[in-house]
This record gives C-alpha cells, structure tokens and sequence, in this order.
C-alpha cells in the first residue's frame, strides 16, 4: 500500500468507505512536500473496524528528536509524529546496583547520563557518568554501582546539545 502524505500542509491521502480493513504486507508513506517539524497526525485509513498489522512500514524521515507513532494505525487507522521524551521506568536493585531502564529516546540516537547529589544544581554541573545509543525501539538499560557512602543521588537522561 503506497501512501502520500504532505509535510507543509498536514495532508494525507485516505481510503475510505470500508466497513472492515485488515493490514498486511508493506505500507509505504511518501512526502510530497514539505519538511516534518512538531507533532503532525496524518488519517490514512478510516473504517468501522482494524484488523491484522503491517509487516513492513516504509516512512519518511523525520528530524532528530522526533519519530514514527504506528500505535494508533490499528486502532483508528491514524499515523502520528511524536516528540521523543525518554522517561525512566522503575529501578530495580540487583546486588550492589541500580539498574536504570526506560523507553521513549530516538532509536539509535546517542544520549547521557548525568548524576547529581542534589537536584536543584544547574544541569551544567551534573557529571555525565556514561554515553549510550537508544536500542532500536528506543529503550535503554543502564547498571550503576551503588557507593554506599552516597545517601542520594538523582539521575538525568540528555539527548543532544549536551
């Protein structure tokens, strides 16, 4: 399924009329206009019922920072550009470590880890103790030595412009 949508004026192509639609196979999407910036949803399909998902989807490329929201594709056959915010999940302890895991960053993308004893420094002076990329679907996992002497500690993910 080819698809056009339309970065400048927040278009897109729509198929309509269907009581059911069932995804399969590869949906390509193509810009023919424009450059992606910000938060854009995009109706490619519209249908009483979604069944079934893509096996491959081909999308344009957005700008750094931004990516590709497929999850409502199969619930309202909507096509969303998001802002990546990674966020931490819980930490978990094992042993003398604190694992650190969360989802949302770029996949691929680089970011740091920053550490302060106390939260209202400015960022500037909170040492980065690590690089990483995001995995491929944007998560991350990060194991951390405890140091006992230390009786609180605040973490700070950062993605570019460090």
């Amino acid at each position: 399924t080819i698809m056009e949508v339309n970065a400048a004026q927040g278009t897109s192509d729509l198929v309509t009329g269907m009581s059911t639609v069932r995804f399969g196979g590869t949906l390509r999407v193509q810009n023919t206009g424009g450059t992606f910036s910000g938060s854009a949803a995009f109706k490619l399909f519209n249908a009483a019922t979604y069944q079934g998902e893509f096996k491959t989807l081909d999308l344009p490329q957005l700008p750094q920072g931004f990516f590709w929201d497929q999850s409502t594709l199969a619930t309202d056959g909507t096509l969303r550009i998001t802002e990546s915010k990674p966020a931490f999940a819980s930490p978990e302890l094992q042993g003398n470590s604190l694992v650190l895991s969360g989802t949302g960053g770029v996949p691929g993308a680089e970011f740091v880890l920053r550490t302060s004893t106390n939260a209202a420094n400015p960022i500037l002076y909170w040492p980065i103790v690590s690089t990483n990329t995001f995995d491929a679907s944007g998560s991350f996992s990060l194991t951390n030595a405890i140091d006992p002497a230390i009786q609180q500690l605040f973490y700070r993910i950062q993605t570019s412009g460090w």
